[in-house]
């Protein structure tokens, strides 16, 4: 292959890649809680959610935002040619397993690579993975054919303030609204519209049984083939209170003890909210 086209493969590959990784760390970097989310998702899948918390998962949500994002502006400045592509490698080196495996074993409907902002299905992210690991391997075999776009004694500022940049996109969409909101529910966004079902989605479904007895109860029919069951309450025992009455006569006083009693006769008892029984077992789909 001639030197020419060599070097032009090398840059087309580096530009792509600089390009995926820079919007894939912005994305995140605005909105690091769903990225937080998203790493809790993967936690529940491995079932170690319950040992790592929430500080970790918010720390890892900052720090991949961040590391993609300056490793795609080294990319695209090709600053520390050799280590930014050897490490590029290994990152693809272990994101496309993972990835396969999220494809075929399917724990969650989206890797979340780029956020709200596009979502991927899971063969999909996993051949992306496949092409940019492609590139990882031109990139980590020809550093050397990266053409620089700024001398080697000014990357350090980019790099500075490229760092400062997305620390700062981070920090504030943690305590305000992102700055580029892709989420499903932002603002201006048609709630009742987002809540619409799909033609040909899928419906769930759900289905309940009820199981009542009662063997001492009357039961009252009701439409819709309920019926509604009152109880009968016993009948209690009077009660009883002894009290004390006196009469005079002259010098001459008498008193007398008795008992009063107030029985209560059986009523049915006031049931509320009332029992409703079905005669068979009811099933709704919907």
């Amino acid at each position: 292959m001639k030197a020419g086209a060599r070097i032009a493969i090398t840059n087309a590959c580096r530009l792509l890649t600089a390009a995926t990784f820079v919007l894939s760390g912005f994305v995140k970097a605005v909105d690091p809680l769903g990225t937080q989310y998203k790493i809790n998702d993967y936690l529940e899948a491995w079932h170690l959610a319950q040992y790592v918390p929430d500080i970790l998962t918010l720390a890892a949500s900052v720090a991949m935002s961040t590391v993609e994002f300056g490793i795609g502006i080294c990319l695209l400045f090709a600053i520390h040619r050799r280590a930014t592509s050897r490490l590029l490698l290994l990152i693809m080196a272990v994101f496309t397993p993972l990835t396969l495996w999220l494809a075929i074993a399917d724990p969650i409907s989206d890797c979340g690579c780029f956020g709200d902002a596009i979502k991927l299905s899971n063969w999909e992210t996993f051949w992306k993975n496949v092409v940019l690991l492609a590139f990882a391997v031109v990139l980590a075999r020809r550093p050397a054919d990266m053409i620089r776009f700024i001398s080697r004694t000014n990357q350090w500022i980019v790099l500075n303030y490229s760092a400062l940049f997305i620390l700062a996109v981070s920090g504030y969409s943690l305590y305000y609204l992102p700055q580029f909101d892709f989420r499903p529910y932002h603002v201006g966004a048609d709630i009742r519209k987002g809540m619409e079902i799909p033609p040909g989605a899928p419906q769930p479904q759900f289905e309940t049984t009820f199981i009542l007895e009662n063997s001492r109860s009357t039961t009252t029919p009701t439409p819709h083939g309920l019926s509604l069951t009152a109880r009968q309450c016993r009948r209690p025992k009077a009660t009883c209170r002894p009290y004390t009455t006196s009469q005079s006569h002259g010098a001459t006083t008498a008193k007398t003890s008795q008992s009063r009693c107030w029985p209560t006769a059986a009523t049915p008892c006031s049931l509320w909210p009332p029992t409703l029984s079905w005669p068979t077992t009811a099933t709704s789909t919907s």
